[in-house]
């Protein structure tokens, strides 16, 4: 178990969270804007596709840029955080996603 009882599965980069959602979809995910190889944004638009399953989607970034949040909830995040995040914040997102 993770944080507050949470199951938590953890991915090396975007391919990989992409890859198990088509096996199985998420409750929640947690996605960082600056990731190495695939962007937080790619990830987005890529989930927003018909072959993936939807799933509720929380933004953690340390580069929040003119623009970002607006394109994020275009995109259909639920919730938008901007390190350093604290505890409180990020376990009250996942429980409204839940």
């Amino acid at each position: 178990m993770g944080l507050h009882g949470y199951a938590v599965e953890l991915f090396a980069d975007g391919e990989s969270f992409l890859a198990a959602n088509r096996r199985s979809p998420s409750d929640c995910a947690v996605v960082d804007l600056q990731m190495r190889e695939m962007r937080g944004f790619a990830v987005l638009e890529r989930l927003a596709t018909p072959e993936y399953h939807r799933v509720p989607v929380i933004i953690v970034t340390g580069s929040d840029r003119p623009g970002y949040r607006e394109r994020a909830k275009a995109l259909g995040v639920r919730a938008y955080l901007t390190k350093p995040v604290d505890e409180e914040s990020l376990v009250n997102a996942i429980r409204a996603c839940l």
